[in-house]
């Protein structure tokens, strides 16, 4: 029995010795490596906190009620109503905010009637419109502007003498791909509307038609995209790639042909020249 216990023992010291030989000794680098990734990580979580923190209170919610009416031949073909929710980011204290244009009109993503007929139009009108504070407090809004090439609207509380957190958007240098980015969002109203990140990377750097960055993976769209450093590099848009994408949405898995992109926060500075000025 006792020699059987010293095999076992000399049969477990020769198993760790090799596993220990193969795997090669820990070096000083290696410590500096391990070190570096653990500081650069802690570095970003830093940095997203610091982010989520200061900007948090400048994502609202944007309510609009949109009319569809549809014509045939220029004659009604019939009539809907939706109700749209979409998160957005306020970018002057006055309230004006961001949102995607595609939620300002639902029938950009539909499949266009019957093959594109040019017989076949529709009219889309947007009856009310409301910014949701995060005490819940709802604005009375107005669509000013809705840009389609570029792909975001702005909207603006009726009320003209308000002071509301916002980002400010300045110019930002270009993110490489690789780079890591984050998004800050905000739940729905059954999840009690918390503030919430997403980290991921740049993947691509589109230059035609226009310049754009895409992420890896979808992002929630019309929202602030930021860099490592914390500054805001753009608006998050969802652009479709082709066929595949409207097949998906009308038959199967709503994230095939679908990809994250980030509108640079330049052309999103010059965009908002053009937003008219409040009536008084």
């Amino acid at each position: 029995m006792k020699k059987l216990f010293a095999y076992c023992c000399i049969a477990a010291v020769v198993v760790l010795g090799t596993a220990y030989l193969l795997a090669g000794p820990e070096t000083e680098g290696d410590d500096a490596e391990k070190e570096h990734h653990h500081s650069g990580s802690g570095e970003r979580r830093k940095t997203a906190r610091n982010v989520l923190k200061k900007h948090k209170d400048a994502i609202v919610s944007v309510r609009l009620v949109v009319k569809i009416k549809t014509f045939v031949g220029g004659r009604p073909g019939g009539e809907s109503e939706r109700k749209v929710q979409t998160n957005g980011v306020t970018v002057l204290p006055s309230g004006l905010t961001i949102i995607s244009n595609s939620a300002t009109d639902p029938t950009s993503a539909w499949p266009s009637p019957m093959g594109g007929s040019s017989k076949v139009k529709r009219e889309v009108t947007i009856t009310d419109a409301k910014i949701v504070l995060n005490d819940g407090k709802e604005l009375a809004a107005s669509v000013v502007l809705r840009d389609k090439d570029i792909g975001i609207a702005f909207v603006r509380p009726d009320k003209t003498d308000l002071q509301l957190p916002s980002l400010k958007l300045v110019k930002a240098e270009k993110p490489k791909v690789l780079d890591p980015v984050i998004l800050i969002s905000r739940l729905d109203d059954r999840t009690g509307r918390e503030p919430f990140i997403v980290q991921t990377a740049i993947s691509a750097v589109v230059r035609k038609p226009r310049l754009r960055f895409r992420t890896m993976g979808m992002l929630d769209p019309g929202l602030p995209v930021f860099d490592a450093e914390g500054h805001c590099i753009g608006i998050s848009l969802i652009s479709a790639t082709g066929s595949t994408a409207l097949q998906s949405l009308m038959f199967g898995s709503p994230l095939e042909g679908m990809m994250g992109t980030v509108l640079p926060v330049n052309d999103v500075i010059e965009v908002m020249k053009q937003v008219p000025a409040p009536k008084k």
